[in-house]
């Protein structure tokens, strides 16, 4: 750290997490010493598909260096074909809950990687481990838009939006989307399960249709 300061660098610099990345809850009893400085992590399923154990998972190690200290995960991604186990899991489960979780810290910056890298000119990628046949990409796609409205300017297209939470006292995880129409099966790829549909604000208002 001295030696990169000493060539008179003075933005962030992200430290990498222990074992390969995935460990941050050390750097909240023994931070590296400094000013501007941030961890780096890497999240995978490693094939856990449970959401109580995916959330467990984090507060019991990430969650600890969050609450002092900014993140930003580096490397991540998950599909249901992919095979080895390192990045085995569901949008539906593990996708959602992670994103919900980085959301709900505030204070943790996150990617999905396999989104491609033109798009304009999009092409699968080896293994076709791209944009649109990898999980965490297609997901990227779906919650990027939800963001419009959390945009410190606003969004003059889309106003404030509709946050949608998971208990019916606004507490727990909570999403954020657009003004918009979008069918049952778009608010789930977004992260909001159908029992959360009744938990929004007072003054927020949503229209149903059964098609």
């Amino acid at each position: 750290m001295n030696a990169i300061r000493a060539t008179g660098y003075r933005n962030i610099i992200w430290v990498p997490g222990l074992i390969w990345q995935t460990r941050l809850q050390n750097f909240a009893k023994y931070p590296i010493s400094g000013t501007n400085i941030g961890y780096a992590g890497h999240w995978y399923p490693i094939g856990e598909n449970n959401v109580q154990n995916i959330i467990n998972r984090f507060y019991d190690d990430w969650k600890k260096c969050a609450d002092k200290y900014p993140i930003i995960v580096t490397e991540g991604s998950w599909d249901t074909m992919e095979v080895s186990g390192l990045g085995q899991g569901s949008t539906e489960v593990f996708g959602n809950t992670i994103r919900n979780l980085y959301d709900t810290a505030g204070n943790i910056s996150w990617l999905c990687m396999f989104v491609e890298d033109a798009i304009g000119n999009m092409r699968l990628g080896t293994n076709y481990w791209t944009y649109p046949t990898i999980g965490c990409g297609k997901a990227a796609f779906h919650w990027w838009a939800t963001y419009t409205a959390q945009a410190p300017s606003g969004s003059p297209l889309y106003g404030p939006g509709i946050t949608f939470f998971q208990d019916v006292d606004y507490g727990g995880l909570a999403v954020t989307l657009p003004a918009g129409d979008y069918t049952m099966s778009d608010l789930k790829d977004a992260g909001v399960p159908n029992d959360w549909v009744s938990s929004v604000k007072n003054s927020q208002r949503l229209h149903c249709y059964r098609l």
